[in-house]
């Protein structure tokens, strides 16, 4: 749930199958692309008032729950 990441983190790490998918600073790290080869599927990853979201590629957030 990326809405949930707080402002202060600085590194993230993505898992797949309990290996480590993705690992680094947030900003190369989190990103639609990996976000999308991780859950295979096309994904789109924005930041809206410093909070995060994840919606399907081509969709808009919808406010407060976007994931």
């Amino acid at each position: 749930r990326v809405e949930e990441i707080p402002d202060f983190v600085t590194h993230a790490i993505l898992l797949k199958a309990g290996r480590v998918f993705a690992a680094g600073p947030i900003a190369e790290t989190l990103s639609s692309a990996k976000l999308s080869e991780l859950f295979e599927t096309p994904l789109k990853l924005g930041r809206e008032n410093g909070q995060y979201y994840c919606v399907p590629a081509g969709a808009e957030p919808t406010g407060g729950d976007a994931s």
